[in-house]
């Protein structure tokens, strides 16, 4: 009977452990939050001559109405605020959003909270969803750009899936979330681990900057190592239709 007790007891503790440790694991895009930053938006004419426009979803699961407030980061850093008042259950659609919200042209980062504001509330929780289009003359084209609800930091991290050819470009961008300058190195290597080349982003307080990729390579990465914490990703982008593959920097801590 003892063992039994001692076994029910330990199977109890492993089952109350578990749910802790998977929430550590689990993908912060499934989660509201009261934090979140999209770390490209566009509102600006493309190298080929499309037009990129950023459509955002914007929802309150909640029963209470509550502010967001919504800031906007370029090249430069800080460029404009605003807030968005949610009623209950509310959700809002723009299809371009920069335009719509800033009537700002160009392209950036945009980060909305919640709670650390005047009024705020850890309870004051949201959804976002957001997506770069663009329409050619074979159809409507777009490229999801997931929501980071988490603090950015200054490890490692790796974008996979890099591409540059004759029909193919690839971009890399970075926001800085610190109030220092930050410097960012991409190194970006082939399938076979070999560095093709390296591209310096130095990064005013709070700034965005997106550059291309110059050199051809085929199924490549890129490392990411910044010296103050920022998010950081890749786009591959068909020089065609302008389709697009956004990859975030996945974070790597040895």
């Amino acid at each position: 009977m003892k063992r039994l007790i001692t076994l029910l007891v330990m199977a109890l503790a492993s089952i109350q452990a578990f749910p802790s440790n998977s929430i550590t694991s689990r993908n912060a895009l499934e989660f509201t939050s009261t934090y979140a930053v999209v770390p490209v938006m566009a509102n600006l004419q493309g190298v080929t001559g499309s037009f990129f426009a950023t459509r955002v979803v914007l929802m309150n699961p909640t029963t209470s109405p509550y502010p967001i407030e919504v800031s906007l980061f370029g090249v430069g850093g800080f460029v404009t605020k605003t807030t968005i008042n949610m009623a209950a259950g509310q959700m809002r659609t723009y299809d371009n959003f920069l335009g719509e919200v800033f009537s700002f042209t160009g392209a950036g980062t945009v980060k909305f909270e919640s709670q650390r504001i005047s009024g705020g509330s850890s309870n004051f929780q949201f959804v976002v969803a957001s997506e770069v289009w663009t329409t050619s003359s074979n159809g409507r084209y777009g490229t999801t750009v997931p929501t980071n609800f988490i603090e950015a930091s200054n490890s490692d991290a790796y974008s996979a899936g890099i591409k540059v050819d004759a029909i193919t470009r690839s971009n890399i961008g970075c926001f800085n979330d610190s109030s220092l300058s930050n410097v960012v190195e991409a190194a970006i290597f082939d399938f076979s681990n070999n560095l093709v080349t390296t591209i310096t982003l130095t990064l005013d307080p709070n700034s965005w900057k997106q550059v291309a990729i110059p050199n051809a390579v085929s199924s490549g990465y890129v490392r990411f190592r910044r010296s103050q914490p920022a998010f950081c990703y890749a786009v591959v982008v068909d020089n065609t239709t302008n389709d697009g593959n956004f990859i975030p920097a996945a974070e790597f801590t040895p």
